[in-house]
């Protein structure tokens, strides 16, 4: 709708109506997409925790080291994941931190709760730069991904209709070009589509 030649001008032919079709274009898309990044989060969460507590047989597998690659990624993830502890506003959280006076969230000293606890509040990034750094070689690193295989939303929680709640915004939204989405032609044709 914005004319390329000008960067600043409407295309001839452009309507308010367009610019508020693609508006609520938008805002439906991006609730779409926040529900899907929901899904694998909570799954995401839940695979760290299981394989690596199962396999170091215990909570507290988040303060080893030697499970991660880079010694200052572990770090900063380490005090971001305390940061994020003691920002809470989770009962349980404040609970362990009242109860437990040698918590200190500014090192990675003092009494630290086990994984299932202090994963629960961390962030999409967070999980997502703790995962990053595990070492590649580590089994419980290749269990995790093995368990989300390809298509992740319909491996951690197939009953999602994000599929279809995505081509029924796209059929119901014709005056955006299919082009503008990044799509080729045969797009329907694709195997996730199907």
């Amino acid at each position: 709708m914005i004319d390329i030649e000008t960067e600043h001008d409407f295309r001839k032919g452009a309507s308010f109506d367009d610019v508020i079709a693609r508006y609520n274009f938008d805002r439906s898309l991006r609730l779409i997409l926040f529900d899907a990044i929901e899904i694998i989060e909570v799954a995401l969460r839940a695979k760290i925790i299981n394989h690596l507590s199962q396999a170091k047989d215990g909570g507290l597998w988040y303060l080893d080291e030697s499970l991660f690659e880079k010694m200052e990624y572990y770090e900063d993830f380490l005090l971001d994941l305390k940061y994020e502890f003691e920002r809470s506003t989770e009962p349980f959280a404040k609970e362990y931190i009242a109860k437990h006076t040698n918590w200190d969230s500014e090192s990675m000293e003092g009494d630290n709760p086990d994984a299932w606890m202090i994963l629960e509040v961390a962030t999409f990034g967070t999980l997502s730069k703790m995962y990053k750094n595990l070492k590649s070689q580590l089994p419980e690193r290749a269990a995790i991904a093995n368990d989300f295989r390809l298509y992740l939303c319909n491996v951690v929680y197939p009953e999602n209709q994000i599929k279809e709640k995505l081509l029924s915004l796209i059929d119901n939204c014709t005056t955006i070009p299919i082009y503008k989405y990044g799509f080729t032609g045969d797009w329907r044709k694709e195997p996730i589509w199907k």
